[in-house]
């Protein structure tokens, strides 16, 4: 588990412990923060990057590019799973990297 995410963990345990809070399973590296205490929200709600899902996508599932960013529109941006449900946002100060074809494998 990350910093970020034990970091999320215990503001929910301190401050929200009645809350539904969702975060996505294999992405703490993308959590950016907890948004709370707006009037709007209706619960507490983790802040993911959504280039920095996706660069996860790329790098560790070994998606191509399109490939994850169709997986991330249809399975993660495209989740509704109740009132804690995570927000997606855009990061520009995050360029999303594909990994470069190993030496000795041809297009």
């Amino acid at each position: 588990m990350s910093e970020m995410r034990e970091g999320v963990d215990d503001l929910v345990d301190t401050f929200h412990s009645d809350e539904e809070v969702i975060v996505f399973d294999g992405h703490d590296e993308a959590i950016v923060g907890i948004v709370h205490g707006d009037r709007e929200l209706e619960s507490p709600k983790v802040v993911y990057s959504k280039q920095k899902i996706i660069q996860t996508l790329i790098s560790r599932d070994e998606m191509s590019y399109d490939e994850a960013v169709e997986f991330y529109e249809f399975n993660i941006a495209g989740l509704y799973a109740g009132k804690g449900t995570p927000l997606l946002m855009d990061d520009p100060t995050f360029e999303i990297c594909e990994p470069t074809q190993s030496a000795g494998h041809s297009a």
